[in-house]
């Protein structure tokens, strides 16, 4: 009986050793965590800590025709920078993006002290006149398209001029643009200058063409359907009745599914003769290199 007490009071005391040894194991790792959370918490408010690792310097790069380099860095700085670990980069990049011009953003940092920003801004390639203004007390800003179709606008006018101006709802910017820039060489070709494309809200198109060399200009009606087929007829009766002629057009509609209504003049210097109005059917029909044309 004694011995089996004796074997009890060992197992006891080895428990209690054991129990001692994982006590003084989960102390010294608890002492550990503290003492590294310690560390890194100085370390962090070392960090952190504004006069430390301080933005000493703010790098901008871009290609700049129409920003001003220094609304880029107030726009950077506006808020504060923090330093090299604590500045937010998304809210530099947010509050740059504000400016108009601006296409993209991106801003890192670069060690051990610099912001590094990099810029990029919209090309603007057409003057843009919204179709519907539904807020009149807006100051008057110009606008413009740009070589993506984004309408972009500003409060100070462009030392640049457009000769393109081009209307519709904003929705409707890349496929104006597109479609101006695909139609100006035919008209060049033809002595003409495009002036204004307008799609209206309804989706009928026209456009305002000027004589080179002249201030004369016309409206040209293409309206919903067959565009590219209607313009093409009146090219093709532009270059063979009117392009050498004694008379101006005023107006042309070719939104008839068989030829054009054409409002034409007399040039300035032939003033005996007035005003003609008259529709011109035109069935194109190609023969080697030329057209003929049939007129009703």
């Amino acid at each position: 009986m004694s011995k089996s007490r004796a074997i009890q009071a060992k197992e006891r005391q080895a428990q209690v050793k054991r129990l001692g040894k994982f006590a003084r194991g989960l102390l010294l790792t608890a002492a550990t965590v503290m003492t590294f959370a310690t560390a890194m918490l100085l370390l962090a408010d070392k960090i952190y800590r504004p006069d430390a690792f301080a933005i000493t310097q703010v790098k901008i790069k871009g290609k700049f025709d129409l920003l001003d380099v220094k609304d880029v860095q107030k726009k950077a700085v506006a808020e504060g920078l923090g330093n090299f670990f604590s500045v937010d980069l998304v809210a530099v990049q947010s509050r740059i993006k504000t400016l108009p011009w601006v296409r993209e953003v991106d801003v890192r940092r670069e060690w051990p002290n610099t912001l590094l920003i990099n810029v990029s801004e919209h090309r603007p390639i057409m003057r843009w006149e919204t179709a519907v203004d539904h807020d009149q007390s807006k100051p008057k800003t110009d606008q413009w398209v740009s070589a993506r179709g984004k309408i972009v606008s500003i409060d100070t006018k462009l030392e640049r001029t457009s000769p393109i101006v081009l209307s519709g709802i904003e929705r409707d910017a890349p496929k104006i643009l597109s479609s101006a820039l695909r139609w100006q060489k035919s008209f060049r070709d033809m002595g003409l200058m495009i002036s204004e494309v307008e799609l209206s809200p309804s989706q009928s198109w026209q456009m305002v063409i000027a004589y080179e060399n002249s201030g004369r200009t016309f409206n040209l009606l293409l309206g919903k359907k067959n565009i590219e087929q209607r313009l093409q007829r009146f090219l093709v009766l532009y270059q063979n009745q009117f392009r050498v002629s004694e008379q101006l057009i005023v107006r042309a509609d070719a939104r008839y599914p068989d030829g054009l209504a054409l409002v034409a003049e007399p040039r300035p210097e032939d003033k005996e003769f007035e005003g003609i109005e008259r529709k011109v059917s035109v069935t194109p029909k190609l023969i080697g290199n030329s057209f003929t044309h049939q007129f009703g």
